[in-house]
């Protein structure tokens, strides 16, 4: 049997197609994790800020520490998987940098804009949190989109009702839309 031209190219369309769709199914795998811990820190730290402002700042940096270390980790448990050597290292290398690049923006952010209150700077962060995940989206696959969306659309909207308890509130739809996409990423 001998294939036209289009009938040809319609197959290898069909193969990449399928094959974007595998790479990002297997992103979604990989990062589940990621979100899983960063979910629940979010969550938890909100909460904890709110019942407790006194300790806001150490909650948040316990948190930012144990999701840094358990982000390594995650890393490095997904780098043994890969055989190549070259690519464990560019993988974990890849998650030091980008959150150094996170940590460096969002610190900037926080000392130039200088929030009047706690809602404000848990709307921002859930704002960039959000707007990063639909850009990953743009590359990888919906979930992020839908994810980023969620949390950005949700965030803004408790912020701009100036509902009581809006820091914590953000915390618990930011989380949770985390903890869900971790979930839905992991069935992938």
């Amino acid at each position: 049997m001998v294939l036209s031209q289009s009938d040809a190219a319609a197959a290898l369309s069909d193969i990449h197609a399928a094959a974007d769709q595998s790479r990002a199914y297997t992103h979604y795998r990989h990062a589940s994790s990621h979100l899983l811990l960063w979910g629940t820190l979010w969550l938890v730290s909100g909460v904890v800020s709110d019942i407790a402002p006194q300790s806001a700042g150490s909650a948040w940096m316990v948190a930012d520490t144990i999701g840094a270390i358990g982000s390594v980790m995650i890393g490095r448990s997904m780098a043994r998987k890969d055989s190549d050597r070259v690519t464990a290292a560019r993988r974990t290398s890849r998650v030091l940098t980008s959150m150094a690049a996170y940590v460096v923006f969002a610190v900037a952010a926080m000392v130039l804009m200088h929030p009047t209150s706690a809602a404000q700077a848990t709307t921002f962060f859930a704002l960039l949190i959000g707007a990063l995940y639909v850009g990953v989206g743009v590359w990888i696959g919906i979930r992020y989109v839908i994810i980023g969306s969620a949390v950005a659309a949700l965030s803004a909207a408790i912020y701009w009702l100036h509902l009581p308890h809006a820091s914590a509130m953000i915390s618990i739809v930011g989380g949770g839309s985390l903890l869900i996409g971790g979930f839905w990423m992991r069935r992938a």
